[in-house]
């Protein structure tokens, strides 16, 4: 008796550490705290490390969406996967993993290399355009500054947007709907005060 309820004790213990395992493996997330890590992309990369929406806590500087979700990126990364692109000919088409908003999840997208041109400190300024590996319809447009990189991806009918955010002596990106960026208020104009011009009978 002893023997069977060891025996059902181990199948149990062993059942629950393949499902403990199979959660954390599952998905497009990856390894721990990185998003789209098993996503499959071909190529040089950078990770986005997921960070906690309380990062931003005490931001003050634009107005924060309803909905985002906020990550980080190595800066060694970014620039050698910036580096190879220019240093590759034009034909030559890189991948990209983006984290954007459930239900989309990670997507992989397509970018033809494109050439930079330096700025004022010889910093790589330069733009690229792509497509969506799986659909070929959805398209992502990347502009990279030399510092802070920006994303505009159009995804059937809808705009996303990824903006980097400096706080704290970081670079913060968020992923959100273009939609659910809070609109400023209107600043009213006064009216102009009426002049009144005294006129005298003659």
């Amino acid at each position: 008796m002893r023997i069977i309820k060891l025996t059902l004790a181990l199948s149990l213990l062993f059942c629950l550490s393949c499902k403990t395992a199979k959660n954390t493996t599952s998905g497009k997330k990856g390894k721990a705290g990185i998003a789209c890590a098993d996503i499959g992309i071909k190529g040089p990369h950078f990770d986005w490390i997921i960070e906690k929406d309380s990062a931003l806590k005490g931001y003050t500087e634009r107005p924060l969406p309803a909905a985002y979700k906020v990550y980080s990126i190595d800066s060694e990364q970014l620039h050698s996967f910036l580096a190879f692109a220019t240093a590759h000919p034009e034909d030559t088409t890189l991948q990209i993993s983006i984290p954007l908003p459930e239900p989309i999840g990670c997507r992989i997208f397509d970018l033809p290399t494109t050439k930079a041109r330096p700025g004022s400190n010889n910093e790589l300024i330069m733009a690229m355009w792509g497509k969506d590996n799986e659909t070929k319809q959805n398209s992502i447009k990347i502009n990279f500054d030399g510092k802070k990189l920006f994303a505009n991806i159009a995804w059937d009918a809808k705009a996303y947007v990824i903006l980097p955010l400096q706080f704290d002596d970081k670079i913060y990106y968020i992923t959100y709907l273009k939609t659910d960026v809070p609109q400023r208020p209107a600043v009213k104009q006064s009216a102009s005060p009426k002049i009144y011009r005294q006129t005298f009978d003659r």
